[in-house]
């Protein structure tokens, strides 16, 4: 009996059904619309008239007693109506397979789906509102309709809510990459959510920032990092570093670093000072791409390098290094857990060497013979040129020495270190056969005179370290470096040392 087939059909549609994510439950209520469901309740009706009917003629074909009709003619008629219950309900199954499997549902019942994410909000089912919102990205997000706009609206609430995007940016990642790559999205606040879901993954280091800061080593040549696609966050930011600076990347994560080490500054016990060698062998563990700080100072690493490869007229913010580093200088202790005479003597030195050289990276890409190197500086003066990457980390440079010299609780050999450090830059630049490098070196010294005379009346405490880190290595320099003894001569002269 055909009936058996049908009601076994309907029984298995709502088995599927019961076992079907909660995201695609909802479908039946948003997604099916009046019409529809007239449809549905009629076909239902039907099948069940159909049924009666057949057992009517499944009677007549035992009995043969209704006059006019043999037992062939109501074998015929309910061969037919069987026929047309297995239509019908193959209707119905077409159509709640449609609903529940397809890719992009159709909002039929806004108001409906609205109800049911407000729930699912003041719940805190994120997993299931944060499926809602991935099946109907398009009509939710890119091009609700009129009759949408409500829906849309508090999807674009949801949105915004922190504990929203804190969990969608752990564990549904993908939405945020498809916020920051669709540039389309003029009605939408896409810079604020976008800023949420970056603060959030700065702060969970088991985010995706992590994973694929980890494993963004490789480079391109010796200081161009290469950014695959399947890092999708790096590269829906960086390939076009433009999409960075208009989402402002390095708000998000440098403004949320500069929150973790204040905090860190405000503990009875900071764990930067309290540890030693948690960063000793620095590019070859993975144990700094666990930590927020080193991570976000790898972050702008790639991305301001990146900026100047591709031609970027803007300082993409990295002047963050220079809060970093007074935040830390400001944080920084001698504990019973450092070791003044390391070469790092706790967390913080490793992190203040890594902003350092990676700043002295960015300034000797002047010496290279590359037309893919941006370099639009000016003058080779103290003036402050934000259309020049180069000369911007250059500044930025000068500000965290001047920070790292002027710290009391920084021990004498880490300045030594990054003043030694400074000048051998100096000395490549100012000696580099390239014109352009030159200048990039007269500017460092620039900057350098300005800090000193900033402060020179009575003399700054920059200026009294820098005279006795330079007469510490001053033998050094014009052992190592014979070339430029004129060089080293011209700084004690300029800078009055």
């Amino acid at each position: 009996m055909s009936e058996i087939l049908i009601f076994t059909i309907l029984a298995t549609i709502a088995a599927v059904y019961s076992i079907l994510p909660k995201h695609r439950q909802l479908r039946l209520g948003y997604s099916i619309g009046a019409k529809r469901r007239t449809a549905v309740a009629g076909l239902s009706i039907g099948i069940l008239l159909l049924y009666v009917i057949s057992l009517y003629f499944d009677y007549v074909v035992e009995q043969a007693t209704v006059p006019g009709i043999g037992a062939l003619e109501a074998s015929t008629l309910m061969f037919s109506v069987e026929v047309v219950q297995l239509v019908f309900a193959i209707l119905i199954v077409s159509l709640f397979l449609a609903v529940f499997f397809r890719d992009s549902p159709t909002i039929r019942n806004s108001g409906f789906l609205r109800e049911q994410m407000q729930q699912l909000m003041n719940g805190t089912q994120y997993n299931t509102l944060t499926s809602i919102i991935e099946d109907n990205y398009d009509t939710l997000i890119k091009k609700p309709t009129t009759a949408e706009e409500q829906v849309a609206q508090y999807t674009e609430t949801v949105l915004l809510d922190t504990g929203f995007s804190e969990h969608y940016a752990l564990n549904n990642p993908q939405l945020g990459v498809q916020l920051i790559t669709d540039v389309n999205l003029d009605e939408f606040a896409r810079i604020d959510a976008v800023d949420l879901f970056l603060r959030a993954v700065i702060k969970h280091k088991s985010s995706i920032l992590y994973r694929e800061i980890r494993n963004n080593k490789h480079r391109i040549d010796t200081d161009r990092y290469e950014i695959p696609e399947e890092n999708q966050l790096l590269y829906a930011l960086l390939n076009e570093c433009d999409v960075a600076h208009q989402l402002r990347a390095y708000q998000a994560i440098g403004d949320t670093t500069l929150h973790i080490l204040e905090e860190q500054g405000r503990k009875d016990r900071d764990e930067y000072n309290h540890r030693r060698k948690s960063f000793s062998v620095g590019h070859d563990s993975d144990e700094g791409f666990r930590d927020p700080v080193f991570v976000a100072i790898r972050f702008f690493d790639i991305m301001v390098s990146e900026s100047i490869y591709q031609g970027m007229q803007t300082h993409m913010w990295l002047y963050y290094y220079t809060h970093f580093t007074n935040q830390i200088c400001s944080n920084f202790e001698i504990t019973d857990h450092s070791n003044p005479n390391e070469e790092f003597a706790n967390d913080y030195s490793y992190l203040l060497y890594e902003m350092f050289s990676t700043l002295e990276n960015w300034m000797r890409l002047s010496n290279r013979n590359s037309d893919s190197i941006t370099m639009n500086i000016q003058n080779p003066d103290a003036a402050v040129e934000n259309g020049d990457i180069l000369k911007s980390s250059t500044r930025c440079f000068i500000q965290c020495h001047r920070e790292i010299l002027t710290t009391d609780e920084i021990p004498s050999r880490f300045k030594r270190e990054r003043t030694e450090s400074l000048f051998k830059t100096f000395f490549k630049l100012a000696a580099s056969q390239n014109s352009e490098a030159q200048k990039y070196g007269e500017a460092l010294l620039a900057y350098m005179e300005q800090e000193l005379r900033a402060h020179g009346n009575p003399p700054s405490p920059y200026r009294s370290e820098l005279q006795t880190m330079f007469y510490s290595i001053e033998h050094e320099l014009r052992i190592k470096e014979p070339m430029d003894l004129t060089l080293v001569d011209d700084i004690k002269s300029r800078l009055k040392l």
